[in-house]
Parts: C-alpha cells; structure tokens; sequence
C-alpha cells in the first residue's frame, strides 16, 4: 500500500493504556495473552485481571509492561520493539514478547513471542 493512502496517528500508543487490538501470542509453547485473556492448548480461555499496564513515560514509545493476574498466578508481559516472526506463519510482526508466569504451585515460566495491535 502506498503511504499516501495511511494516515499517521498520534493516538496509538497512549500513555498507561494499550492499543485496541493489542494481542501477544508465541509458538513452543502455544500460548496467547490480551489484556483480559490468557490462553493455552491446556487452558483454551482464562479471564485476567490487569493489574497495570506500564510505559516508559517517552511520548509516542511503543514499549509497555502488562502485569495481570488470574487469581492463581502473576503474569507479567514485557513488550518491545523489533523485528518478531512467529516461527510458524512466516509473518513480520514489529513487536517482541517476553512473558513471565509465577505462581506459587510451580517455578517461574519465561515464554517468548511476537505482540500485534492489528485488529
């Protein structure tokens, strides 16, 4: 598409919230996260409770911190700028993941993956 065609908005990244459309997801494990929901191949559909959602306080800077709950364990997302593929889909996406699951029936999780705000 032309970038004639785009218009540029000033709106997206807002400070203390998320885009609409904000969804991470990753591969080796499957897992998804949105603000509100968290998924595995194990758990199809848990509800979360955001806690906070962080930035970095520079005007416009994509980076955020989601920290959210389901009642058992702490989520803590870290999105970031960059170059991310998915491994699975050959698709580009220009926000990294990196996800941390603790609870206190099992030892802290890392997992990896790519974030969207495509609706």
């Amino acid at each position: 598409m032309a970038l004639r065609h785009l218009a540029y908005r000033v709106d997206v990244w807002e400070p203390g919230s998320l885009p609409m459309g904000f969804t991470c997801f990753g591969t080796e494990p499957f897992w998804s996260m949105r603000p509100d929901r968290f998924a595995t191949p194990e758990a199809p559909d848990t509800a979360l409770e955001t806690l906070a959602v962080l930035d970095s306080g520079v005007f416009r800077d994509p980076r955020r911190a989601v920290v959210a709950t389901d009642g058992d364990r702490r989520l803590t997302l870290s999105a970031t700028p960059q170059y991310c593929s998915d491994g699975m889909s050959d698709r580009a996406f220009g926000l990294g993941a990196m996800l941390v699951i603790d609870g206190a029936d099992a030892p802290p999780t890392l997992l990896t993956g790519c974030c969207s705000i495509a609706p």
